[in-house]
């Protein structure tokens, strides 16, 4: 998506994934008021809801001049994200003995797993499904370890690591996915989410520093639950109204911007 003039852009990537929206990579260019962005935000939430989305996610960077437009349009942060761009083994050494592709027969224990490792909060926003459900399956014999879920990006992939907490040395084990796996000559960028606070320890130490610090907002959206045409005509009309707009979650434990 793209608004505003040649020298002046608000530009990011939107994606529908039920039962939410997401805009990623948001960033402003040049002079865009803060007028533009505001009515576009708001454009852009009002759109999300009318195709279903229940939620509204965003990721950018607190230095960028639409954070403040989207604090202001109500949304919250939930966590941080740090950006690496890596390069792996340019030959790949075959089946590494842990890592492997999902397959269906694992999807319950990646659902478990996501529960106990990811904040809830970020489960109600990020829930396990579409561009967001695991690609690839670390084992240990009956032990999951971690699994990794892998977005496209423009000539890029884009993926984002989930380990065990207890796990010594995740990024041993990432280094070894780039061995098994062939992602071609696609730039490959790591998004460690701030709960996995092991894993970016180690990026911190073995990497330059980061190429990019986002904060991910999110913005609940209101809807009706409109009385079916089937019930009876015998109802007042009080009765036969739709109820008030209520938002789907609480806001109390999120985190203000």
């Amino acid at each position: 998506m793209e608004v505003g003039e040649p020298s002046s852009k608000l530009i990011g990537q939107l994606m529908l994934d039920e039962p939410y929206a997401q805009m990623n990579f948001l960033i402003c260019q040049g002079e865009l008021s803060l007028e533009i962005m505001d009515a576009f935000l708001d454009g852009l939430v009002r759109w999300t809801g009318e195709k279903g989305a229940f939620h509204l996610l965003a990721e950018v960077e607190e230095t960028q001049r639409c954070f403040e437009c989207l604090c202001r349009g109500g949304f919250n942060a939930i966590y941080r994200q740090s950006i690496w761009q890596v390069q792996p083994a340019t030959s790949p050494i075959g089946h590494s003995g842990v890592w492997r592709e999902v397959m269906v027969q694992d999807h319950p224990v990646i659902r478990s797993l996501f529960k106990h490792w990811i904040p809830p909060i970020v489960q109600v926003a990020q829930p396990l499904n579409g561009h967001h459900f695991p690609r690839f399956i670390l084992r240990d014999g009956e032990r999951v370890l971690g699994f990794v879920q892998v977005r496209r990006g423009e000539g890029c992939l884009l993926l984002t690591p989930l380990f065990d907490p207890t796990l010594a040395n995740p990024l041993n084990y990432l280094n070894r996915l780039f061995q098994f796996a062939s992602f071609g000559r696609k730039a490959l960028f790591i998004i460690a989410p701030s709960h996995q606070v092991g894993l970016i320890s180690q990026l911190e130490t073995s990497y330059p520093p980061a190429i990019e610090k986002q904060v991910v907002v999110v913005k609940y959206l209101a809807v009706s639950r409109r009385v079916s045409n089937a019930i009876p005509q015998r109802l007042s009309a009080k009765e036969n109204r739709p109820e008030p707009s209520t938002p789907i979650m609480p806001t109390e434990n999120q985190q203000k911007c």
